[in-house]
């Protein structure tokens, strides 16, 4: 039986409720226009130790290695970093074998893959929440611009040495919109960067974990520039 966990183990504080006025003001805007939250602006307030963030429904996807499920950790730990990595690479190689049209809803799909399978405790759960950030605006991006004509790319159709694929069916953005799709894109993981290296800079801890992530979400701009 699933037993549901309260917001926060920690007493409730301003910082809490500045959490959610920020998340609240993002969720607000378009998908492709939304701010910074608040929290990774302010390096001076570190997150509560405590702080659970919001759950996501559905189930895990481990199919052909996809990402794997680390959610008995209570912390980012060197592990977890590495798979995190590892998880964004593969992501980079699948989402580069697909033709451009699916690239951004393939991106928007990996990161619900990493980001459901990291635990929601800790520093873990400020990752969680940034990879959350990037994929609903991906989605967004990816359903603006979508070719309702075009097929779907399928889950399964890519080669096994990938080690990942789409867990759903892959939109295809207007070829005539690509440009402005992929633009949209781009600022999306830029932004899902500055969060990253913002909120490292609020707690010497996680650090070194999301500067190496931040570093592999902008490695994924790559697939975003190619011609």
């Amino acid at each position: 039986m699933t037993i549901l966990q309260p917001l926060c183990r920690a007493p409730f504080t301003a910082w809490s409720v500045s959490l959610a006025l920020a998340l609240s003001q993002v969720s607000a805007l378009p998908l492709h226009a939304q701010p910074l939250p608040r929290w990774a602006l302010t390096p001076d307030q570190p997150m509560p130790d405590g702080i659970i963030l919001a759950q996501s429904e559905g189930r895990d996807y481990n199919d052909r290695g996809n990402v794997g499920n680390w959610r008995s950790a209570s912390d980012l730990s060197n592990v977890t970093a590495t798979r995190v990595v590892s998880a964004l690479k593969q992501a980079e190689d699948y989402c580069g074998w697909l033709p451009d049209v699916y690239v951004v809803d393939c991106l928007s799909d990996q990161y619900r893959n990493i980001q459901r399978s990291l635990p929601r405790a800790g520093d873990s759960s400020v990752l969680r929440e940034i990879l959350r950030v990037a994929r609903v605006k991906l989605e967004g991006i990816a359903g603006q611009y979508e070719d309702p004509a075009a097929r779907r790319a399928m889950p399964g159709e890519s080669p096994p040495r990938f080690g990942t694929t789409a867990t759903r069916p892959l939109r295809a953005v207007r070829q005539g919109s690509l440009p402005a799709a992929r633009r949209a894109a781009q600022q999306v993981l830029a932004e899902t960067q500055t969060l990253l290296l913002r909120s490292a800079e609020s707690s010497a801890a996680r650090k070194a974990h999301f500067t190496t992530i931040a570093q592999a979400v902008g490695s994924n701009s790559k697939v975003l520039l190619r011609a």
